[in-house]
């Protein structure tokens, strides 16, 4: 909690800087994902919160500070203009048409992947530990499962990795080194190298749309349109089992 308030105090201040930091960027990212790891067990042990609301309520509560901090505070800075709101795509239609066009690649891409996998070990292709607690979320709750994964995750990852990391980095390295190592810690987030190279394709497509647009309104786009394709996934498996 003491680190949050310190985090919220930096970011809501302006501050006569061109660029965020890498340690506050890399701050505000272990604050999140140590806010998921920390409220995951704790709302568990809460009357009437099984695993699948758990999960639910701790996207939520991990993620509002972060919202927090982009709309009253990251967007107000001097490098803030990726934050402004309302979000917006770019002033090029094309550039969302081929963010669209690559994410119907990397789903086959993916498609591809999970069946060499399965191929290579011999056993069914492996489901990443979310979209299995998601199962029981959407049975339970699906419009708040439809919010956390296909909203509030997009949102919240975009605004630190494209918006925040991307920030800090586009002004050390050239920007494919930029969007390189951006996607690798983003794959890494995920803690299940069986998915790295889906994910860090998906990281490369969301760093490009970034570096072409200046702001984060298309990857958050792109993300969320993934995020829901995969629940739309999930729902058709718990359909049709």
């Amino acid at each position: 909690m003491a680190g949050l308030v310190l985090l919220l105090r930096l970011s809501l201040r302006v501050r006569p800087r061109d660029f965020p930091g890498i340690w506050f960027s890399l701050a505000w990212l272990a604050f999140y994902l140590g806010g998921q790891i920390a409220f995951f067990p704790l709302l568990g042990l809460l009357p009437g919160f099984k695993p699948a609301e758990s999960v639910l309520a701790d996207m939520f509560l991990a993620g509002i500070p972060v919202l927090m901090a982009g709309m009253l505070g990251f967007r107000r800075q001097p490098w803030g203009r990726p934050f402004a709101w309302p979000f917006h795509l770019g002033t090029k239609r094309r550039t969302v048409g081929l963010c669209l066009l690559g994410l119907a690649f990397l789903w086959l891409f993916d498609w591809a992947y999970m069946g060499l996998v399965e191929c290579i070990t011999h056993r069914p292709a492996p489901v990443q530990d979310i979209l299995l607690l998601l199962k029981s979320a959407l049975k339970a709750h699906p419009l708040a499962a439809f919010l956390a994964v296909a909203i509030m995750g997009p949102v919240v990852e975009e605004i630190l990795f494209r918006g925040l990391l991307h920030g800090a980095l586009e002004k050390q390295l050239p920007t494919g080194a930029t969007i390189i190592l951006t996607s690798v810690i983003f794959a890494l987030y995920h803690f299940q190298m069986v998915f790295f190279i889906p994910l860090f394709g998906v990281g490369l497509l969301l760093g490009w749309a970034r570096s072409k647009t200046g702001a984060i309104g298309l990857p958050i786009l792109i993300h969320a349109v993934n995020n829901g394709f995969f629940l739309l996934l999930v729902i058709w498996g718990r359909n049709g089992s």
